[in-house]
């Protein structure tokens, strides 16, 4: 159905947020195509809201270099620690048993009710997560085929795991949700993967037992733990690497208006998923105290706005 001059001021006001200079360009732009689709697409590809666009981003990245301070609790007692575990694990485990491939991707087709008419396009997105490492690896000149052993931590239903099992001889894959971890095996299954471990983790004391690898890597994980979280389980993961191994993780370093202190979540935490933060100075802390070299520190799209998400890599000598 074609667009009405109507229409064409209606998408004006919203991707341009203005109307257009005049009558004229309204009904250029609505007889544009008849596919509605089409116009958007056309307006979203100008150089003004392309421009509009970068503007946001510049305003966003500057916004966060000028919070002042970050008042953001990194350590506490280890009665603190095994509580916040323990919450973490009951909402990771309830959303593992209703809704897990949506919990890790929050897309409404991956709902169970639709999941079945998109599994296929759900496990397509690991290969994508996948290229992310090997490009961070080729790029600071290291080849992937050096890597025989991976150890992910959260690997959710498998949506990775599969993947690097495929290029890898040896993945385990760490989760502290059974019902995510079910559908990782089953996953696995499906695409004949028998060279994945899969192991589930709900004490930070075990994961010194995990075997010893040649890469770690985390995606959309470490941010749904409290920052003292997310400290301690890069200590423990981060030593379960080779000498001469790589870690790539992503974690948010840096959101306006973001606090944490244990005493007040303990009291005051939500029953539902989180997204915290941990300073980026904890995270060179944690890698300096194992020798780790940093090669790779780079902004990423994994959290919404403004928060900053960072993807690290990282070799261990």
């Amino acid at each position: 159905m074609a667009l009405t001059k109507q229409d064409a001021v209606r998408l004006y006001q919203i991707l341009h947020k203005r109307n257009p200079e005049s009558d004229a360009v309204a009904e250029s732009v609505a007889g544009h195509s008849e596919n509605p689709v089409d116009v958007v697409e056309w307006i979203c590809n100008s150089e003004e809201f392309l421009n509009r666009q970068a503007g946001v981003g510049r305003d966003i990245l500057r916004g966060n270099q000028e919070i002042p301070s970050v008042d953001v609790q990194t350590v506490c007692d280890a009665a603190s620690m095994n509580e916040l575990l323990r919450r973490v694990v009951d909402i990771c485990s309830r959303s593992g048993e209703t809704d897990p491939y949506w919990s890790v991707l929050t897309d409404d087709r991956y709902r169970m009710d639709r999941i079945d008419e998109h599994m296929q396009d759900f496990y397509e997105t690991g290969q994508q997560s996948l290229a992310l490492l090997t490009n961070a690896l080729t790029r600071n000149d290291i080849d992937p085929r050096s890597i025989r052993s991976v150890l992910e931590v959260g690997c959710g239903v498998g949506r990775v795991t599969v993947h690097m099992a495929e290029q890898f001889s040896r993945v385990v894959g760490v989760d502290v949700s059974p019902g995510h971890l079910e559908a990782a095996q089953q996953a696995a299954q499906a695409f004949g993967r028998t060279n994945v471990e899969l192991v589930h983790l709900t004490q930070i004391q075990n994961i010194g037992r995990l075997p010893k690898v040649d890469c770690l890597y985390s995606l959309l994980v470490l941010q749904q733990n409290p920052p003292p979280l997310i400290r301690a389980m890069l200590l423990g993961y981060l030593d379960r690497v080779n000498p001469g191994g790589v870690a790539y993780f992503q974690v948010p370093v840096m959101a306006p208006g973001y606090r944490y202190q244990v005493a007040e979540h303990l009291q005051n935490g939500g029953t539902g998923i989180e997204e915290h933060v941990i300073p980026q100075r904890v995270i060179f802390e944690v890698l300096g105290s194992l020798g780790f070299q940093v090669l790779e520190v780079l902004p990423d799209a994994w959290v919404g706005l403004p928060a900053l998400s960072c993807s690290f890599l990282a070799r261990r000598p």
